[in-house]
């Protein structure tokens, strides 16, 4: 991953945000982050099931609604502590299994899944290229890459650097990536985009809500972005 500006190295931050980090979705901005990022990211995914790796899956909370959907994930992720807390969310009869791994070097055969996610990583990758080309190597021919994060320049990314600059350990090991950065992954492969999270974090409880987020597409820039890449 990333080492960022010094201090507690990366894994150690998270090993301990892992015991309260479920926690942020029940708060009513975690609720919408929630509600608005996984429209656009499953508005994007194929639906049928499919065999998927949810690359830095954290304490498993995306993986397990994909999971709900039918498909069969794969969760791996660095933090030890963040695992063993996903073991705790997963109920037993959703199909995931949790492997502890570096994204840079997955142990994994070439072509192993039908596809992969990364949901809120690639902000704490120091070579997100690297990790994208390890991701892709993974999927099958045909295959699909989805990666959702947090945007440079929106309202929430901007609210993460605010905090870093008051202290946040976590969020000063962040570096958020634009759109064009993004983009430039790998823009022959990319067939597919969506954004969302227009919303202030910091705005009054009662305007976290979809008409709110509508009409403020066309005012906020985005604060998150969902981009499918498909693999040749």
């Amino acid at each position: 991953m990333g080492p960022g500006p010094p201090g507690e190295p990366l894994m150690t931050l998270f090993d301990a945000a892992a015991e309260h980090y479920e926690a942020w979705y029940e708060t009513e901005p975690g609720r919408y982050a929630e509600e608005v990022e996984t429209k656009a990211l499953f508005s994007l995914f194929p639906p049928d099931p499919l065999q998927v790796l949810d690359a830095g899956c954290g304490t498993g909370h995306f993986t397990r609604l994909f999971a709900r959907l039918g498909h069969r994930m794969t969760g791996v992720d660095e933090s030890g502590q963040m695992l063993r807390a996903a073991l705790t969310h997963t109920p037993s009869a959703l199909p995931i299994s949790y492997e502890q791994m570096d994204l840079y070097h997955l142990e994994f055969p070439d072509a192993h899944f039908d596809a992969a996610v990364s949901v809120t990583t690639f902000e704490f990758l120091e070579h997100p290229q690297r990790a994208f080309e390890e991701l892709f190597r993974v999927i099958r021919s045909g295959g699909v890459l989805l990666i959702g994060t947090i945007l440079q320049g929106g309202l929430w990314a901007n609210a993460y650097e605010k905090a870093a600059k008051s202290g946040h350990a976590l969020f000063q090991k962040a570096r958020f990536l634009s759109l064009p950065e993004l983009l430039a992954l790998s823009p022959e492969t990319l067939v597919a985009m969506d954004t969302s999270l227009f919303q202030s974090p910091e705005a009054p409880h009662e305007d976290f809500t979809h008409a709110k987020e509508e009409v403020l597409r066309t005012v906020n820039p985005p604060g998150f972005g969902a981009f499918l890449f498909q693999k040749p």
